[in-house]
Parts: C-alpha cells; structure tokens; sequence
C-alpha cells in the first residue's frame, strides 16, 4: 500500500521520516545537555554569593525575603544581587550560543 510507502506530506519513505524524527530527537536532546552544561559552568563561574542568590531562588524556590534572611541582607539588595547575577549569567550563556552557531 502506497500508503505505508510514503508519507503524505513529504512523499518519502515512511520509515525515513521516522529515522529522521528520531535522529531529531537525538540531537535535540544533545543540545540540550549541551545546554544545561554551559547553565552549571555559567553558574559555576559566578561568584559565591551570586551563585547562592541564584540557586536558592531558582533552584531552591526561595522567597527574596528567605534569601535575604540567610545572608543578612535586606530583600531590596537580593533583588540587586539577583539582577546582578542575571545580567552575568545571560553574558555567558549568549557567548555560549554564539559560539555554536557562529
């Protein structure tokens, strides 16, 4: 059955669409990981205190305010050191994607 021979939307073989899908898939997840990886150095790469803001209000869920109270600081001044490390993390990771696609 011509059908199963060949897809509908591209005319190709029906098992090359799906080995391309798959193929996708695959990559997709590499640059994924490829992704995550430059995320922990970018983070790595932050200062201390930076890195401590980030982690426990992203990765943590901590409020500013719980922040704040962990390193003795007012709520006003995480959310400096928050937008602080932001502006670093969004350098390093847009070197990151020039890289791979330049």
């Amino acid at each position: 059955n011509s059908s199963l021979d060949a897809s509908s939307a591209t005319d190709r073989p029906l098992v090359e669409t799906i080995s391309d899908r798959g193929q996708m898939d695959t990559e997709e997840r590499a640059e994924e990981h490829e992704l995550l990886d430059g995320v922990r150095r970018a983070l790595d790469h932050l200062p201390e205190r930076l890195r401590l803001v980030v982690t426990a209000t992203y990765l943590e869920g901590r409020s500013g305010l719980e922040v704040s109270e962990l390193l003795a600081v007012s709520p006003a001044r995480i959310s400096q050191l928050r937008a602080e490390a932001l502006e670093l993390l969004r350098a390093e990771l847009t070197d990151i994607v020039e890289v791979r696609i330049g």
